[in-house]
């Protein structure tokens, strides 16, 4: 790791450093995967949202057709209704939090719990990796020792340079470049104190937390830009996405974890072994409760 730097008031105040989690430090993205080739595996999901429009309905990739007409009314007047009901939380969560990153068109949910299929291509600009999945056949850098594969942020794909923004007001807390091979290049990590929803797609409720954020995959002049100890507000630019070849390899996206613990480093393990999962989604929860339901 290069160029590191961390918040002042983490620089272990009075001595004492913050409790350091039983989890094997710092795998989150591997060689030879889908998201490096640009060859995505195609998901049973897509998730489709208008230009302009707050987010669209799920649907569901080769599904097959209703054969009668009433059938199809119905089957509409359903998929309206769910429209209506996941646009409406996006809009609940985008009133208290700004999205990540603006897919201004459809985009692709991956299921990346399996292997790839050669040659295919993700049909749009924009992309998902979902959270808390087991990726086992992904990370083959000897980062991952062969045994981490387990997911535990979210990736929101996009092309290189597609702004990043922050989710409500907050610091910076530290910058750095893990450049270890798959690992997340320039990196940002933002402290935050407000109310989370109880689950994705809820309102914020109950007592204000402290969390932390962290954005991996970033493009290099988020680092000359951003310092520890800065102040950020609600949907200002905090980074760009990565080109592959500064954000350790990858198709440009950008990895999304939330933390409950104050990292000691620009870091987070992003993925972790199977036999961690459940410690490790209770310390990095559902970062869909600060980007909305995308899935």
């Amino acid at each position: 790791m290069a160029n590191t730097s961390v918040h002042p008031d983490h620089m272990f105040a009075a001595n004492k450093a913050p409790e350091t989690p039983n989890i094997s430090r710092r795998p989150n993205a591997g060689a030879k995967s889908p998201l490096r080739k640009r060859s995505l595996l195609p998901s049973n999901t897509v998730a489709s949202a208008q230009p302009g429009s707050k987010l669209g309905a799920t649907t569901r990739a080769n599904s097959p057709s209703i054969g009668s007409s009433k059938a199809s009314h119905a089957f509409m007047i359903l998929r309206n209704l769910m429209d209506f009901v996941r646009t409406r939380h996006q809009m609940s969560t985008e009133s208290f939090f700004h999205p990540t990153v603006k897919f201004d068109g459809p985009y692709w949910v991956h299921d990346f719990t399996k292997p790839p299929v050669e040659g295919w291509e993700c049909p749009y600009p924009y992309s998902v990796g979902r959270y808390d999945e087991a990726r086992p056949w992904m990370y083959t850098d000897e980062l991952f020792s062969g045994v981490r594969f387990h997911h535990v942020g979210l990736d929101l794909g996009a092309p290189a340079m597609t702004p990043i923004y922050a989710c409500c007001d907050g610091e910076v807390w530290a910058t750095g470049v893990n450049d270890e091979a798959g690992s997340y290049g320039p990196t940002l990590i933002t402290v935050h104190e407000a109310r989370l929803p109880n689950e994705v797609g809820g309102e914020p409720s109950g007592d204000v937390v402290r969390f932390f954020v962290l954005y991996g995959h970033l493009h290099g002049t988020t680092l000359a830009t951003f310092s520890p100890g800065q102040v950020i507000t609600k949907g200002e630019i905090i980074g760009h996405l990565g080109t592959e070849d500064e954000n350790g390899g990858w198709a440009p996206h950008v990895h999304v974890q939330m933390s409950f613990t104050p990292p000691q480093s620009p870091d987070m393990p992003g993925v972790v072994r199977p036999d961690e999962r459940e410690e490790a989604v209770a310390m990095y929860p559902d970062p869909r409760l600060i980007c909305g339901p995308l899935y």
